[in-house]
């Protein structure tokens, strides 16, 4: 008989914010769900924030001490990238990956330079070269 895994509640110390577990938050946030379950049971940050388990007996500390902080504009939520060769749009940087097989630091590497370049950060374009892309977002069976 397969094992029953509990699901914990998260909590997003710095927002406040709530999710029913550490894998609905990651699959919402675009992140690997055991890196972000690892983030949360180690107490460091996903994404740019800090979170713990909503049962979590410390919580109320952790909150106060984690209330109103910001993250770092690098680190916030993820930034959709594009794919210019395929004029496809994605949410994240893993996403991209993840769906087209190229490898993580290479789709970031890429966004990030100048010049031409397949990868594409989305801010960096304006609406009408927006308009053509085709928007990705399903990890599909892995």
């Amino acid at each position: 008989m397969a094992r029953r895994i509990a699901r914990r509640p998260v909590v997003c110390l710095e927002t406040g914010e709530l999710w029913p577990s550490a894998r609905a938050a990651a699959t919402e946030l675009f992140v690997d769900h055991s890196s972000f379950h690892k983030a949360v049971c180690q107490g460091a940050t996903s994404v740019g924030y800090h979170w713990a388990f909503a049962d979590d007996p410390e919580l109320s500390a952790k909150m106060r001490a984690y209330s109103g902080r910001r993250p770092s504009e690098a680190r916030g939520r993820p930034r959709p990238v594009l794919d210019m060769v395929e004029e496809v749009r994605y949410p994240s940087v893993t996403c991209a990956s993840r769906l087209t097989g190229v490898p993580i630091s290479t789709v970031r590497r890429d966004a990030a330079r100048e010049g031409e370049r397949r990868w594409v950060y989305e801010a960096e374009l304006d609406a009408e070269e927006l308009e053509r892309m085709e928007w990705r977002d399903d990890f599909g069976e892995r």
